[in-house]
């Protein structure tokens, strides 16, 4: 079995690399998904930015090493909206990728 990282470490890296914030109002703090896309185990830490943009960082459980970082920018009309990434490595099975 591989050694992955946990939460904290995960969220330690999101916090350094990318000044990651706790998410307010319906996400208070910050939340974590685990997924596996081509043999990768992937860990993502959610919260906001410092302009209070949802924010995803996507992290090789394995390695510790980001391999994306994305964030939610609202239009001038609060309504919509657009992901603009920070910085992504994609990783790729079939149609999957981060």
């Amino acid at each position: 079995m591989d050694s992955l990282i946990d939460s904290k470490t995960a969220l330690k890296i999101a916090k350094k690399e990318y000044d990651l914030q706790p998410g307010e109002g319906w996400a208070i703090g910050y939340h974590f998904t685990l997924d596996k896309i081509s043999d990768t185990n992937i860990i993502q830490v959610f919260g906001r930015d410092d302009s209070k943009n949802f924010t995803k960082i996507s992290i090789n459980a394995k390695t510790k090493e980001v391999i994306a970082a994305i964030h939610k920018v609202t239009h001038d009309d609060g309504v919509t909206y657009d992901w603009e990434i920070l910085n992504t490595i994609r990783v790729r099975e079939k149609d999957n990728c981060i």
